[in-house]
């Protein structure tokens, strides 16, 4: 009797063990697919498709996607034409201004309010100024070839850009 006893014991552990298991199983699934749906929410955040919600009201709040694409598309114009005439007259060899041209366009372009319209544009301008930048970077530390090839890897992403965006086109 005592085996059996002993038997019937260790079968009704490894049933709890299980159960424990389980359950701490489905936590884990619970646990996981809440930190999914939180970074799902913020990656909807990102990319503008949050629904935004006055809670003192109750009621979605209404963005004019129409004024805020017009605006990005009028201040990054003004971004690379700035850009684009003060790295024309500077001083060919003085890679420090053109590094500091460079940092400012990136900034502002950077601080600009974008909607999921734009958001390859921006990401490609930001590519190509980064390009010129680390071009110029490379040229301050002797390192001509490669510097040449940045820069002229960063002229051609400027003008893919300019050619896919025409309204980015600059007199």
């Amino acid at each position: 009797m005592p085996k059996k006893n002993k038997m019937t014991i260790q079968a009704k552990m490894i049933l709890v063990l299980i159960f424990v298991l389980v359950g701490i199983f489905l936590l884990l699934i619970s646990l996981f697919s809440v930190s999914c749906v939180v970074q799902n929410n913020n990656q909807n955040k990102i990319m503008g498709k949050l629904f935004l919600t006055d809670y003192n009201k109750n009621q979605e709040l209404k963005i004019d996607t129409v004024a805020l694409d017009s605006n990005y598309r009028q201040r990054a114009v003004e971004i690379v034409k700035k850009y684009l005439i003060q790295d024309a007259n500077l001083v060919a060899d003085d890679y420090a201004a053109k590094i500091i041209n460079v940092k400012e366009a990136v900034d502002a372009i950077m601080g600009l309010t974008l909607t999921g319209i734009y958001k390859d544009v921006h990401l490609n301008l930001v590519l190509a100024l980064d390009g010129a930048q680390r071009g110029y970077e490379a040229y301050v530390v002797g390192k001509k070839a490669e510097g040449q090839k940045l820069l002229q890897q960063s002229a051609e992403k400027m003008d893919e850009i300019m050619q896919a965006n025409t309204w980015l086109k600059t007199e």
